[in-house]
C-alpha cells in the first residue's frame, strides 16, 4: 500500500494504490484516501483485495495475457468511467 498525490486542474486528490496482478500484468486499485471504504478495505485479510480486483477484471472486462497496453488502458477507462471513490490502473500509468 502506497500513497501518491494526483493534481488535476487546481483539485488534488490523494489516493492509496493496492498493486495486485491479473493474467501476468501488474495493477494498481487506487482508492481515495478520504472514502469511508478505505478503513474497510485496509483492514481486509491479506490478499483479499487483490483476488478482489483480479475477479473483477475476469468477470467485466475484455483485458487478458494477450491484449495490447492500448487496449487494456481503454477497457479500463471504460470501467472506471463514474467512479467516485476507486479506480483501476496499469502499474506505472
Amino acid at each position: 500500500m502506497t500513497t501518491v498525490q494526483e493534481v488535476k486542474g487546481e483539485t488534488a486528490i490523494e489516493w492509496v494504490l493496492f498493486p495486485f496482478t491479473y493474467d501476468g500484468k501488474s495493477f494498481n486499485s487506487k482508492v481515495k484516501a478520504d472514502s469511508r471504504q478505505l478503513a474497510a478495505i485496509v483492514n481486509l485479510p491479506a490478499g483479499v483485495f487483490a483476488t478482489m480486483n483480479e475477479g473483477a477484471l475476469r468477470d467485466i472486462s475484455t483485458i487478458n495475457a494477450s491484449t495490447t497496453r492500448e487496449q487494456d488502458i481503454s477497457e479500463l477507462a471504460r470501467i472506471n468511467a463514474g467512479s467516485s471513490w476507486a479506480v483501476l490502473e496499469l502499474a506505472g500509468e
